[in-house]
């Protein structure tokens, strides 16, 4: 499990010379899919931070660091006590029964706000996300997310990256 989940944006140059100066990291490079915005993510399992503007994320529940790979589905929600916590229950029965095609899940809490909660899923493909997403099993979550979310202010972010470690 990922217990501490640093992620940072930058240009390509700066977010090298991270990788660069922090060889004892295990670090993930990725773009968002269809744009030139690089994210750099964290794996090492610290719980300090190398990034000058980090986001940090707390894990509650998922899968080893090694599935962190393809095409990684961020799904960002704001709920207050009583949602997070039927959210944090269905999310993670949705991540031990995730289909084959997708690499792992994992669920974590922002360090900084407590009310917010990451769902991030890693999938061969991102036609592989997009018929998760259609499925029945992703119900048991739809309530919270996008244009089915009871309350739009649930989820205030959501994106698809691509890892593109070893195309530097």
């Amino acid at each position: 499990m990922i217990n501490y989940l640093h992620f940072t944006a930058g240009t390509r140059n700066v977010l090298q010379g991270v990788i660069d100066g922090h060889p004892d990291r295990q670090f993930k490079l990725a773009t968002t899919m269809g744009s030139s915005r690089y994210y750099l993510f964290d794996l090492s399992n610290q719980p300090q931070s190398v990034f000058s503007a980090p986001v940090t994320l707390l894990g509650l529940t998922g899968d080893d660091e090694q599935n962190f790979k393809g095409i990684v589905h961020l799904e960002s929600f704001n709920n207050d006590d009583r949602q997070k916590e039927v959210l944090t229950k269905k999310a993670q029965t949705l991540i031990s029964n995730l289909p084959n095609h997708s690499y792992g899940g994992w669920l974590f809490v922002n360090e900084r706000d407590t009310n917010n909660l990451m769902l991030i899923t890693c999938w061969e493909d991102e036609h592989d996300v997009l018929k998760w997403q259609d499925s029945d099993q992703y119900d048991l979550i739809r309530e919270f997310s996008g244009h089915d979310a009871k309350n739009m202010r649930n989820m205030y972010y959501h994106d698809n990256f691509e890892i593109v470690d070893g195309l530097l």
